[in-house]
C-alpha cells in the first residue's frame, strides 16, 4: 500500500548522494528527507481517500441490501449512517448494537483500514528518518575530521532535534479560536491563512476559526438578490447576485498592497452554453468596469484582470483559462503576479497566455458572485469554498488544496445519492 520498500530505497539514494551537491550537505540532506517523508504522506493521504470512499460504498451496498432482503430497519440505518457520515464526517461505532450488523461492519472495516494505513506509514516514516540521522552521524564525523567545526556543531543540532521527542512533537493544530503561529498548509481547508483577504466555504462551514490578524474573512456578510440563494451545501447562483458586504475596501487594500492575487473556488457550471461572458466571482462595477472577474465563456473559464497593461475592463487582452465541465465540480485556481499567471483546473497546470502590469489602476468596486452589480452578465451554477488571497500561489500550494478539495468532491457525490433516494422515496 505504501510501497515501502521503495520509499526506503529512494531515501537511501538521496541521502547518500548528497556529497556531490553543490549546496550545503546538510541543507540537501535535509530537503532530500523532507520529500522522502512528503511522498510517504502524501501516499497515506490517498489510502485514507480510498477507505473513506470504500465505507461509503459499503454502507450504500447494505441499503441496497436491505431494500432487496425487504428490511426496512437495514434501509434506515444505513441511510442513517451515510448522512452522519457525509454531513460531518463522523462514523458510527461498530460497537454500537442499536445498528444492523451488516452496517456496523463497515464501519469496523473502515477503522481496520485507518490503522492498518497509520501504522505503516509511522513505520515507514520512522525508518527514513533512522537512515537519515545514520547519514548525520557520518555528516558529522566528515566535518569534524576535516576542521569544520561550525558544520559538525549543526549536524550535531539536527540529530538532537530527530531524537528529542519533545522538539519533533508536530505544532498543534489552530483551534477555532487561535491564529496559527506560522503559515503551513493544513490539512483542512482554507489549508493556509497567509495572504488570506475573503473566504467562504458553505452554508454550514465546519467550525470556522478566524484570525483578526490576518483577515476579517469570516464576518462579511452575504446578500443574494433576483434569483440567487444557498441551498445546504453551496451557493446557488440562478442569474442574480451574491454581493459580499463589507470587503470592498479591504480587499481593494490587500491587492494594491501586494500587487499579487489568487482566486480559488469550487464551481458547478449548470451547463456550457452560458456566455456573455458569464460573471462568476467578481470585483466590479459593470459590465465595463472591474478589477477582476472570473467568468464562464461556453465551455471556457475566462479571466479579466485589470492591470495597468490591460485595461479598465481587463480585457485587452482577457485570458482564456481552460476547459470547464458542465454539472460536476471543478476545482480553479487563478493566481497572478507582475508578469506571470498561472491557473490550475482540477490540479492540472493549463496552457494560458501572460499578462504583466500591477493593480496601482485599481479603484474601489464591488466584490460579488454569479453576475454584474450592474448590468447583466448572469451566470448559473453552484459555488463553493471561495479563497480570495493578495499573493501568489506555488504549483505545490496549488496541488495540496486541490487533493484538500477531493474530500469536498466525494461528499457532493455523497449528497447527491442521498438527495436521489431522497426524491425516490418521497415519488
Amino acid at each position: 500500500m505504501f510501497r515501502m520498500q521503495r520509499y526506503i530505497l529512494c531515501a537511501l539514494v538521496l541521502l547518500c548522494s548528497v556529497a556531490s551537491s553543490q549546496e550545503d550537505a546538510l541543507t540537501t540532506a535535509n530537503r532530500k528527507y523532507q520529500k522522502s517523508a512528503d511522498t510517504v504522506l502524501a501516499e497515506y493521504w490517498s489510502v485514507v481517500m480510498g477507505s473513506r470512499q470504500k465505507y461509503a460504498d459499503d454502507l450504500e451496498a447494505a441499503r441496497q441490501a436491505g431494500k432487496r432482503a425487504g428490511t426496512l430497519d437495514l434501509v434506515l440505518k444505513a441511510d442513517e449512517a451515510l448522512k452522519l457520515f457525509d454531513e460531518d464526517r463522523n462514523v458510527i461505532s461498530h460497537e454500537d448494537k442499536n445498528y444492523p450488523t451488516r452496517v456496523r461492519k463497515a464501519a469496523y472495516d473502515y477503522g481496520l483500514a485507518l490503522n492498518d494505513a497509520g501504522k505503516k506509514q509511522e513505520a515507514t516514516l520512522n525508518h527514513i528518518k533512522g537512515q537519515y540521522i545514520q547519514h548525520l552521524n557520518v555528516l558529522k564525523r566528515t566535518y569534524t575530521q576535516q576542521g569544520r567545526i561550525e558544520d559538525a556543531i549543526k549536524a550535531k543540532a539536527v540529530i538532537a532535534q530527530l531524537t528529542n521527542p519533545v522538539p519533533t512533537e508536530p505544532e498543534p493544530q489552530p483551534q477555532d479560536d487561535q491564529a496559527p503561529s506560522h503559515p503551513t498548509l493544513g490539512g483542512q481547508w482554507p489549508c493556509e491563512r497567509a495572504g488570506l483577504v475573503y473566504m467562504w466555504e458553505s452554508p454550514r462551514p465546519r467550525k470556522p476559526w478566524i484570525d483578526p490578524g490576518i483577515t476579517p474573512a469570516e464576518p462579511f456578510s452575504l446578500e443574494s438578490v433576483e434569483g440567487n440563494d444557498f441551498n445546504k451545501y453551496a451557493m446557488q447562483c440562478d442569474g442574480g447576485r451574491t454581493l459580499v458586504i463589507g470587503a470592498n475596501d479591504y480587499l481593494l487594500k490587500a491587492c494594491q498592497q501586494a500587487n499579487e492575487l489568487s482566486i480559488e473556488a469550487r464551481v458547478r457550471p449548470a451547463d456550457e452554453e452560458q456566455k456573455g461572458p458569464a460573471r462568476i466571482i467578481s470585483f466590479s462595477q459593470d459590465s465595463q468596469i472591474r478589477n477582476f472577474s472570473l467568468c464562464q465563456e461556453g465551455d471556457q473559464f475566462l479571466l479579466r484582470l485589470r492591470t495597468t497593461g490591460t485595461g479598465l475592463n481587463g480585457s485587452k487582452p482577457e485570458v482564456d483559462l481552460g476547459p470547464l465541465q458542465a454539472d460536476k465540480w471543478n476545482h480553479i485556481v487563478v493566481t497572478y503576479r507582475s508578469g506571470e499567471l498561472a491557473c490550475y483546473i482540477d490540479g492540472k497546470r493549463q496552457e494560458v497566455d501572460q499578462i504583466g502590469g500591477d493593480f496601482s489602476n485599481w479603484n474601489s468596486q464591488q466584490l460579488l458572485f454569479g453576475n454584474e452589480h450592474q448590468d447583466d452578465r448572469p451566470w448559473h451554477g453552484l459555488l463553493s469554498h471561495i479563497a480570495i488571497y493578495a499573493r501568489f500561489m506555488d504549483e505545490e500550494e496549488v496541488q495540496h488544496r486541490y487533493k484538500i478539495s477531493q474530500w469536498n468532491h466525494i461528499g457532493g457525490r455523497f449528497r447527491d445519492k442521498l438527495r436521489e433516494r431522497s426524491r425516490n422515496r418521497d415519488e
